[in-house]
């Protein structure tokens, strides 16, 4: 029984994959052509009155790359272990942490490899995140009001560690230290896991971002200068607190497999 479901889940993911290779190709496309618009425009903005330059960044917000379902492998591969793993840990626990983890997996992956190309994370899946996770914690406060209440609490404190991280670095360093993106995506991801989980995904990304990142520059695949995304680390410390959170023990996950085998 448990082969056919995963399969089934597979089948799935295959779908879904078409829709998120398209959507990372569309924010990466989209940044692409507006950096062409301004390299080829760039005499001609100095030349610019006022007016006419509030015209043209308003023709420059509006360029949008058109949208194409594209099949990426390395985004069904992910999609897929990781929904097939969600549905052996998770799903006999709580179905509900189940379809909650799942939409969370097809945000953070597009979020992960936009992230790597082009070093962003785009606000509209913040902001489906954002309403997703607002819609959850008001249903959840609804049900049980503490249960509502750590949510929340997750949210401004996913949120508030990173911008207070990125308040400190402009202030010290006057540069940026973490990315806007990378703020708004631990406050969406605080709304959903509340707020012990939340720190650690904090702990853990930064643990992951360091260790690799002293390998980079170590092996001077990366210069102090370059900028490394700190997007992926988030997204394999979301991964990890989801399987602690729903992890069964060996004994419970052989005893489930031969029974459903």
């Amino acid at each position: 029984m448990i082969i056919l479901i995963c399969f089934i889940i597979i089948l799935i993911c295959f779908g879904i994959s078409f829709l998120a290779g398209g959507l990372i190709d569309k924010f990466c496309k989209e940044d692409e052509l507006k950096e062409q618009f301004l390299k080829e425009n760039e005499e001609k903005l100095d030349q610019l009155s006022k007016k006419e330059k509030k015209e043209f960044l308003k023709q420059l917000k509006n360029i949008k790359e058109p949208f194409k379902f594209r099949f990426d492998f390395l985004v069904f591969l992910i999609l897929s272990i990781v929904e097939v793993l969600l549905y052996i840990f998770v799903f006999n626990k709580s179905i509900e942490q189940f379809i909650v983890y799942s939409f969370i997996n097809f945000i953070i992956t597009i979020c992960a490899f936009t992230d790597v190309k082009r070093c962003i994370i785009p606000d509209e899946l913040n902001l489906i995140g954002f309403i997703v996770g607002i819609i959850y914690a008001c249903i959840k406060t609804f049900i049980n009001s503490s249960e509502g209440f750590d949510l929340i609490l997750g949210g401004f404190v996913g949120f508030g560690i990173f911008a207070l991280i990125l308040l400190f670095s402009l202030i010290v360093f006057r540069k940026e230290g973490m990315g806007g993106g990378d703020i708004k995506l631990m406050g969406v991801l605080g709304l959903f896991f509340g707020f012990k989980s939340i720190i650690q995904i904090f702990i853990l990304s930064f643990l992951f971002a360091s260790v690799i990142s002293i390998f980079l520059l170590v092996t001077r695949i990366k210069k102090k200068t370059d900028y490394i995304a700190f997007g992926p680390f988030i997204v394999l410390a979301t991964y990890i607190t989801m399987f602690i959170s729903g992890a069964y023990t060996y004994n419970q996950i052989y005893r489930y497999m031969m029974y459903n085998l």
